[in-house]
């Protein structure tokens, strides 16, 4: 028959740990790119959920940016 690999008869935890590793690296990755594109942006993550719902950004529209981003360079210079 179908019989798993010997070094996984011996180390399922090791199986585990290692999915669950890349799990997170995942997650990780996502949360970077996520806040990284913020930073750029200049807004914050309230900012970017509830646009409409923020008395100053209810007038303006999002794909115009937030009212308080420079360029790119400045906006980096902020957070640097």
């Amino acid at each position: 028959g179908l019989a798993p690999p010997s070094w996984l008869r011996r180390a399922p935890l090791l199986l585990l740990g290692t999915l669950v590793k890349c799990m997170l690296l995942v997650m990780v990755t996502c949360l970077v790119c996520f806040h990284s594109y913020l930073a750029l942006a200049n807004i914050t993550t309230w900012e970017s959920i509830s646009w409409y719902n923020i008395s100053y950004l209810k007038s303006l529209s999002p794909e115009d940016g937030s009212p308080f981003s420079q360029s790119i360079r400045m906006n980096l210079a902020i957070y640097c």
